[in-house]
């Protein structure tokens, strides 16, 4: 995980370098909750890499896994007015909601932003149009890990894989399995359910 955390940040400098070793102040915008394993593991990276640099971190969450997606735009405004209080040199934003629901005021700005974790497709999105927003994208490898499983257990017939009903799994899913919810990878019978909201997990 921190090798792939490193990866990541080097890809997000690359892409803001300019903008990033003038920074001294950088606002990140999770679309989870601090206590959030995701979350906490590339907050990890990032800081790693800006407090080295005397850069001041901010953040503020979303915590769309928690709350209810009637309040994901109410969680949107405050961040926005959370942006307008701190003006941040740059801001981050993590995970498919928040590139969502602010992309669109963030792209009226001359701040550059970059996004990371989104595993939405940015030209559905229409994020490609912004001049000031790019970022990383997040592609697990689901069909690569059922494939291994093979390995593991050459015996295997049938996997059962669950996820959370968010923005972010939904997507996930639709992007490598077109929406459908059973199959076959490698002999192994699939099928797949959504359960809940994340914080039934967490």
């Amino acid at each position: 995980m921190k090798q792939r955390m490193k990866l990541l940040l080097l890809g997000m400098l690359i892409y803001c370098s300019t903008y990033a070793l003038a920074a001294n102040k950088i606002l990140l915008i999770e679309s989870y909750h601090a206590d959030y394993p995701w979350d906490i593991s590339y907050v990890e990276g990032l800081r790693s890499v800006f407090e080295s640099k005397e850069i001041s971190l901010l953040r503020f969450q979303m915590d769309t896994k928690r709350v209810p997606s009637a309040e994901y735009q109410q969680k949107a405004d405050e961040a926005w007015a959370y942006y307008q209080q701190v003006q941040p040199d740059l801001v981050i934003l993590g995970d498919d909601n928040a590139l969502k629901f602010l992309a669109e005021k963030f792209s009226q700005t001359n701040t550059p932003v970059v996004y990371l974790g989104i595993n939405s497709n940015p030209n559905k999105l229409g994020i490609t149009k912004y001049k000031n927003i790019t970022g990383i994208l997040e592609r697990p490898l689901f069909k690569k890990s059922i494939a291994q499983v093979k390995e593991i257990l050459p015996n295997a017939k049938k996997l059962l894989i669950l996820f959370d009903n968010g923005t972010t799994s939904t997507q996930a899913l639709e992007d490598e399995f077109k929406g459908k919810k059973t199959g076959a990878i490698s002999g192994i019978k699939i099928d797949i359910h959504q359960i809940g909201m994340g914080a039934a997990l967490f």
